[in-house]
């Protein structure tokens, strides 16, 4: 397929936000106006979308950034590997708050809502903070190595994954463990909560596990990927889409555990899965590719050519634009003209 018909089918590029000179970890939509991005090298920016220009440019990590989480539509928070939790008002460029926790990087940051975030570090620990106050509760016992992955389950609790090959079970208001779920064989990189009692978590072990919550149980595992689950994406209660390091994307059958179909093209990486709809996904990859999927068809529709420029994506409510950033610093906005 030529690069001229994908332009016109599929990813015309709106604009280019420059401003960034190291890779873009983190784009995080604030609201269709307002978007943050956050580099390796400790920076922060946020843009207008309507003029996109740059509104603030943010300076006070000292190392690079691992995660953005929005608060509402006024605070954005920011984790880094400085240890440091940053809270910041984005209508006016201010920190208002720094949650801080000696020299552990801070690896993802999850929303329970606006009074409370949970925070996951390199060293295995978990905090559940009071962003009113900036106190912290600390869970009863940690990880025994990096926390990579959070998921709330409800009101009352929440899961955590790690490189020590567990998921662990936490109360919400005082960070008890409620229960150690095992049989990964290697690091859990991502989560997706099928249902108030089910929960799917990505392993580099290549597998995807299927978790009964109420009894604390696999009941199914999902084999077929060669290499890391790191993207995890829900179509409809009964069918789950996965992304792996083996350059594939899965579509699974969860009533039956059958892979529906083996999504190929990717030379490298999938780093990232976007759901458009029930029938269209987005993936991003290390080949300097973004594809379109058609799910129903079980096909690549269309192609963008982009220099590293697929770490993350992001889609705005339309759900005809899309963001991507990457390794050359350059923040894209594409029209998804499908």
């Amino acid at each position: 397929m030529n690069k001229e018909n994908v332009s016109e089918i599929f990813g015309f590029c709106i604009k280019e936000l420059k401003g960034h000179t190291e890779t873009v970890w983190c784009v995080e939509l604030i609201d269709e106006t307002t978007l943050a991005s956050a580099d390796w090298e400790g920076i922060i920016r946020i843009w207008n979308l309507e003029n996109y220009e740059c509104i603030f440019t943010l300076k006070s990590h000292t190392k690079p950034i691992k995660c953005l989480q929005t608060i509402d539509q006024n605070t954005l928070a920011s984790g880094s590997c400085d240890g440091t939790i940053k809270i910041w008002n984005v209508k006016t460029g201010d920190c208002i708050k720094t949650l801080y926790r000696k020299y552990y990087s801070v690896v993802c940051l999850v929303l329970v809502n606006y009074k409370t975030l949970i925070s996951g570090y390199l060293a295995g620990e978990i905090k559940i903070w009071n962003l009113e106050s900036g106190e912290s509760i600390d869970t009863a016992g940690s990880h025994k190595f990096a926390t990579l992955c959070i998921q709330l389950l409800d009101d009352d609790t929440f899961a955590s994954g790690s490189d020590d090959k567990t998921i662990k079970m936490w109360t919400l208001k005082d960070g008890q463990l409620i229960n150690t779920l095992c049989g990964h064989t290697k690091s859990i990189r991502c989560f997706q909560l099928i249902d108030n009692k089910t929960l799917a978590s990505g392993s580099a072990d290549s597998t995807v596990k299927i978790w009964n919550l109420e009894h604390g149980r696999c009941t199914r595992t999902l084999e077929g990927h060669t290499d890391d689950v790191r993207n995890l994406n829900l179509i409809d209660k009964n069918t789950l889409i996965s992304g792996s390091w083996d350059c594939t994307i899965r579509i699974w059958n969860l009533e039956n555990g059958n892979c529906i179909n083996t999504l190929t093209g990717h030379a490298d990486c999938v780093i990232s899965i976007l759901l458009i709809n029930e029938n269209n996904l987005i993936s991003a990859s290390w080949d300097d590719k973004i594809r379109l999927w058609n799910l129903s068809k079980g096909k690549c529709e269309n192609i963008i050519d982009c220099y590293k420029e697929s770490l993350k994506c992001t889609l705005l409510k339309d759900k005809k634009t899309f963001i991507s950033g990457g390794f050359d610093g350059t923040i894209r906005i594409w029209n998804l003209n499908s």
